[in-house]
């Protein structure tokens, strides 16, 4: 492989800054069954996509992988063939905003998938707020979802500023949705939105989508649950952790369970990333919004 860059992590903390070249990551956790893999090749799989930000897909699916672009498509590479389906698995072109660091910004299939065809995806709305909705796809048409099976599962509003909207999705192993929010953006996060538990900007949050604890509010559409850190207390039930910036991919590890949270911050004029571990269900994330680290206080 010519003009190879190579870039070497350990378990610190790491900024790993790649190049517009071929780039060769080694890394590996010791302790766990990736002690034997000696280095991470990255290979390219589709081409002729608008903004990707994200792939993934349904648990247990092995044959497609749905890829997240922030102009408001989702489309299926199918991974028999190597080629991208002609037609989106779902098209929210025109009717989100997408400029700056709007638009479709997360993808978080159900547990339950395979049975009842949920998917939640992070959307700007035309007004720049943050909408939480539920699609679903039909088991005849499973490459095509349903543009009007959208339900309003839970909205935040934004700051004016077109940056650090987060956006993340996931289930944790708990069963429960996780989001990632940012401040707000406007440099230094001059609302204090990270440290003010009643914003829900700045923060992660988990909810359970399988419940509803706003039968008379057809815009709020989840269960809060009860060992949310600010639950029966002062400060948004919905919120798992604070304090943050712009946590924008967050991960859960899938040997051991860890949350993991990627924040992405402009320092200098350039990207980095830090990374930090807390062990889910165990405590709240906490730290300063305008660093682009974050400390960790577990019980």
């Amino acid at each position: 492989m010519p003009n190879l860059n190579v870039i070497v992590g350990n378990d610190g903390s790491n900024t790993l800054q790649g190049t517009v070249g071929a780039d060769l990551i080694y890394g590996y956790d010791p302790n766990g069954p990736q002690s034997q893999t000696s280095a991470i090749l990255a290979t390219r799989v589709a081409t002729g996509l608008t903004e990707p930000l994200f792939a993934g897909a349904p648990p247990g699916d092995t044959s497609r992988l749905f890829l997240v672009e922030k102009t408001g498509a989702i489309k299926i590479l199918d991974l028999a063939s190597g080629q991208v389906l002609p037609t989106p698995f779902l098209n929210l072109s025109g009717q989100i905003a997408s400029d700056d660091e709007r638009g479709l910004l997360g993808l978080a299939f159900d547990p339950d998938f395979a049975s009842n065809g949920f998917f939640y995806v992070n959307v700007s709305n035309p007004n720049g707020n943050t909408d939480i909705r539920r699609y679903h796809v039909d088991a005849s048409t499973p490459n095509v979802a349903d543009p009007a099976s959208a339900t309003p599962v839970l909205s935040i509003n934004q700051s004016t500023f077109g940056n650090h909207k987060g956006g993340w999705l996931g289930f944790g192993p708990d069963g429960d949705l996780y989001i990632s929010v940012g401040d707000g953006g406007g440099g230094g996060d001059p609302l204090h939105s990270g440290q003010n538990i009643n914003s829900l900007l700045g923060k992660i949050l988990r909810i359970d989508v399988h419940g509803d604890d706003f039968l008379g509010d057809p815009t709020r559409n989840y269960h809060v649950p009860a060992d949310n850190p600010f639950v029966g207390t002062n400060g948004a039930d919905e919120i798992f952790g604070f304090g943050l910036r712009n946590p924008w991919r967050p991960s859960f590890d899938r040997a051991l369970g860890d949350f993991t949270s990627l924040m992405l911050d402009r320092m200098n004029g350039k990207r980095s990333i830090s990374a930090r571990r807390a062990r889910t269900m165990a405590g709240m994330l906490m730290g300063t919004s305008n660093n682009t680290r974050f400390r960790r206080f577990l019980p």
